[in-house]
């Protein structure tokens, strides 16, 4: 056996601090959670890029974006069907004049793919979490402001770039006369 004079415990290679993170989709487990359990859903493996928290680089982490059920409020349904919708759209899976309706989704085609994403700490301050439905596209106006790891997007792949100014224009327009709700309240959220 060959012995090793520094043995500190060093850091660990998972995602710990909550912030808005440049990543490349690493897997895609369908109705896996990320120990491979079952779940009514899929889990999105991540490995950080760069992001707005520093140390965060080359870290790993997982994203279980549940599918809706049918036993909990109309809101948290459709709560759930935002988060994945986000995903697709971020993945660039889906054609956004497809949004409203019912599309087949090859989700084994995100692996590779470049996205932005937004964690917060759930209410304990435990674990990470998606925070709200913020998955973007690198290419979507709104992530604009986050850092982006320049020499993965210029790997980004032809088919994954997007027109923001033209394709993202309907994610950027808000129903006119109606108020933007942005979180759930407490009576919603208690069904999740």
């Amino acid at each position: 056996m060959e012995t090793t004079e520094d043995i500190g415990g060093g850091e660990s290679t998972y995602l710990d601090q909550p912030g808005t993170y440049h990543c490349v989709i690493t897997s895609v487990m369908e109705g896996k959670g990320p120990k491979g359990g079952p779940i009514d859903g899929f889990t999105v493996g991540l490995a950080v890029l760069t992001g707005t928290t520093e140390g965060q680089k080359d870290k790993a982490t997982n994203l279980c974006l549940f599918s809706p059920d049918h036993s909990k409020s109309e809101k948290s349904q459709e709560w759930a069907r935002k988060k994945q919708t986000a995903f697709v759209i971020a993945a660039g899976l889906i054609d956004l004049a497809k949004l409203g309706g019912k599309v087949n989704v090859e989700l084994q085609e995100a692996v590779g793919r470049q996205i932005v994403v937004n964690f917060e700490h759930d209410e304990e301050g435990k674990y990470l979490q998606l925070a709200w439905a913020n998955i973007y596209h690198i290419d979507d106006p709104r992530a604009a402001k986050f850092p982006k790891d320049a020499e993965a997007i210029a790997l980004a792949t032809k088919e994954m770039q997007r027109q923001p100014a033209e394709y993202f224009a309907s994610l950027m327009k808000k129903p006119e006369g109606k108020a933007s709700q942005s979180r759930l309240s407490d009576n919603d959220l208690a069904d999740l």
